[in-house]
């Protein structure tokens, strides 16, 4: 398996969702819990990023929760706290899958594939996910040597992960037309709104009963 850690947004202001979308019950388990549990076999340390003041539900095992050292500062805060975390820790995988706390279809398998690519493509910084012409930051694998171009960013007051990955030598994988989609196809669906969430658990039920059926 390719080393690699993990580092999971959680913090966010959940506008569209009108609730905190770690504690959204999906099939049974607070979402949160579901996406560091479907994470965790994929990866030597998860690390998730909250809220100063954010309450959690209880996470599995082997998942270090820290605060947000930039509130309030979109995804490219979450993401320096958490790469500062891993540089303290002296043997803290090269490699890292960042996420969010809203993509119910994370898998272990996905993860490490895009990890192996990354691991061998030593030209890259980076392996993220496209599809319909649309790139996947937040379901992607980076090298944790970007530090210093994710603290330069934030220093020039740049917040979007967007400018991040303009400063990063990137391969993009096109799901639409690549191998990798025959496996992974909802791995990078996320739930924004009610009706993102209803849709998902939709596909979930549709899942359960062809798996059933087979």
């Amino acid at each position: 398996m390719t080393a690699m850690s993990a580092i999971i947004l959680c913090g966010g202001q959940s506008r569209r969702m009108g609730t905190d979308k770690a504690w959204l019950d999906f099939n049974g388990e607070p979402l949160l819990h579901r996406i560091c549990r479907l994470t965790v076999p994929a990866v030597e340390r998860l690390v998730v990023v909250a809220g100063q003041m954010q309450s959690l539900p209880d996470l599995p095992q082997h998942c270090d929760v820290v605060r947000d050292l930039y509130p309030n500062e979109g995804p490219l805060g979450g993401l320096l706290t958490g790469l500062h975390f891993l540089d303290e820790i002296h043997d803290a995988a090269p490699l890292v899958w960042l996420n969010s706390s809203d993509s119910p279809y994370v898998n272990a398998h996905a993860i490490s594939a895009l990890g192996s690519l990354l691991q061998f493509d030593v030209q890259a910084q980076a392996v993220i996910p496209t599809s319909a012409g649309r790139q996947h930051p937040l379901n992607a694998v980076y090298r944790r040597s970007i530090s210093a171009a994710v603290g330069e960013c934030f220093a020039t007051g740049q917040r979007s992960l967007k400018a991040l990955i303009a400063r990063l030598t990137v391969r993009l994988l096109d799901l639409d037309d690549s191998d990798f989609a025959a496996f992974d196809q909802d791995f990078t669906r996320n739930v924004n709104t009610p009706d993102d969430l209803q849709e998902a658990l939709r596909i979930l039920k549709r899942s359960t009963h062809a798996s059933d059926a087979d």
